[in-house]
């Protein structure tokens, strides 16, 4: 009798041991699985998050090199006004 309710015992726990020992495994390894998708979150958008935090110096750029091609512009039209 008691080998029979032992038997039943340890097939009852059995999924039970096996949930507790499979959570404890995955909570040694989610720091170590936290820290890549950490990594891959941060220099996976690295491209994406500079457009959105440096807009004002890609347009600074933009405007002074259309700025400088502007001025360049005016200063060969009045040379060539004043030579003809």
């Amino acid at each position: 009798m008691r080998k029979v309710w032992l038997t039943v015992v340890s097939i009852v726990l059995a999924p039970f041991v096996a949930a507790v020992l499979l959570e404890l495994f995955s909570l040694l390894l989610r720091p170590i699985s936290l820290s890549f998708r950490f990594y891959g979150n941060l220099y996976g958008a690295y491209p994406k998050l500079m457009g959105w935090i440096f807009p004002i110096p890609s347009l600074l750029a933009l405007s002074i090199a259309g700025g400088i091609l502007l001025v360049s512009g005016l200063l060969l039209f009045v040379v060539a006004r004043f030579r003809s």
